[in-house]
């Protein structure tokens, strides 16, 4: 049995990866999310459930590309970089296709000049609000948009973008039918790592089109008012995010499979300010730490994470961070308020009898971003099956479900009522 906890702990430990406008030769084109034609017959093709044939990919080409992450084409997850980039609107960009669980994407991105990405920040509100606006006006129009387009955060950019740059700014519109979200179109810009911009490519920008199983936008899921509260929870939204979990456990012998909750909280636009002092997501983490207590799950140590991921001493939190993609990472700031536990249960079940298998758990959580004054935290929950406990047969698959279900009723039940 030690030994199988062993494994788990290295394979958990190794598996937490988790100017002025005049100066500026070029415009950023707000020209992407309103190519209405153009995301119709990407999101079209994401549909059919094709995918290229290998003839058709290529191997990694230039920077970006070899700073992707070496989970790439295992255990469920499929890549394909393609040869010939057959959209004409996104002409001069280099493109690929991922597959992982029911998500279907293509990715298209060309390398940028880093000062036009800082000229948009710097002169946003004079320069570049205006067109903003009127650009994500445009993208709402587009038959293919469900009706919703916003400004995004960091957390938009794509999985495998990650390991080659951190977003500073982008767009996202959802689409599908009938105001039935099953897609999304993200527009964004972002800066490379130190390691990739050593090689020449300081900026890039990206438009990422995904297609998933529908969700319809007045469910919890896809974001809804509860109260004085504007939260968005969602399920697996993106699994590639698990594919690199996936790999590591698989090549230390153990079966796999996982599902998550996340939760934003916010305060409505229209709401009155917060004068509790308690922080919200301190108490749903509270609650589900005593529902996993209950369900005899124990907690492992901060030593034994850190010895896990080869640190014998420092902050957890701060470790984590720097294990997650570079564009992943949060800021310093955020940082010292990140929470990360896990636990493991290793009895109780049918599927743990041997020392076969094994159930574990764990939570990312923040406060929120200070001096933000309508963001209120994050938290990310997610359950896993290991060995045994990983088979399709129906009570494991229940059995991490139903915690999955348990978190998300305390993720709403823990949002204040004043």
């Amino acid at each position: 049995m030690q030994s199988l906890i062993n494994k788990v702990k290295c394979a958990l430990g190794l598996g937490i990866v988790i100017s002025t406008a005049s100066a500026i030769a070029v415009d950023i084109n707000f020209d992407k999310l309103d190519k209405c034609t153009a995301l119709s017959r990407i999101h079209a093709t994401l549909l059919s459930g094709d995918f290229p044939a290998v003839s058709e990919c290529r191997s990694a080409t230039g920077p970006i590309e070899t700073a992707f992450p070496d989970w790439v084409n295992q255990h469920g997850h499929r890549l394909c970089l393609l040869k010939t980039n057959t959209f004409v609107e996104l002409s001069g960009l280099k493109c690929y296709r991922e597959r992982y669980g029911t998500t279907n994407s293509l990715t298209c991105y060309g390398e940028r000049p880093a000062a036009l990405v800082r000229d948009y920040m710097v002169n946003f509100k004079e320069r570049y609000a205006s067109q903003s606006n009127d650009y994500l006006s445009r993208a709402r129009q587009c038959d293919i948009s469900s009706g919703d387009a916003s400004r995004r955060d960091a957390t938009a950019l794509p999985t495998l973008l990650q390991y080659a740059g951190k977003q500073e700014f982008g767009f996202s519109s959802a689409l599908g039918k009938q105001k039935l979200q099953n897609g999304e179109a993200l527009h964004g810009f972002a800066t490379t790592s130190p390691k990739v911009g050593q090689h020449g490519a300081a900026a890039f920008e990206y438009l990422n089109v995904r297609q998933f199983d529908p969700i319809d936008p007045k469910t919890l899921d896809a974001g809804q008012i509860i109260g004085k509260w504007r939260v968005k929870l969602s399920s697996n939204a993106d699994d590639s995010n698990f594919a690199r979990f996936e790999s590591i456990f698989r090549k230390a012998g153990l079966g796999f499979v996982v599902k998550a909750i996340d939760i934003d909280i916010r305060r409505d636009a229209n709401a009155d300010s917060y004068t509790g002092s308690d922080s919200i997501t301190k108490k749903i983490l509270r609650s589900i730490t005593t529902d996993l207590a209950n369900e005899e799950f124990t907690v492992m140590s901060e030593p034994d994470v850190l010895r896990a991921v080869g640190v014998q001493q420092g902050s957890i939190s701060d470790v984590v961070n720097r294990l997650r993609p570079y564009g992943d990472r949060l800021s310093p700031t955020v940082a010292k308020n990140l929470d990360f536990k896990m636990w493991i249960k290793d009895s109780g079940k049918p599927c743990m009898q041997g020392g076969n298998g094994a159930f574990g758990a764990g939570v990312f959580r923040t406060d929120g971003i200070i001096g933000a004054l309508d963001n209120y935290g994050s938290i990310s929950f997610f359950v896993f099956g290991l060995g045994a406990c990983a088979r399709s047969n129906s009570p494991q698959r229940r059995y991490v479900e139903d915690l999955v279900k348990d978190a998300k009723e305390n993720m709403v039940s823990g949002l204040p009522n004043n």
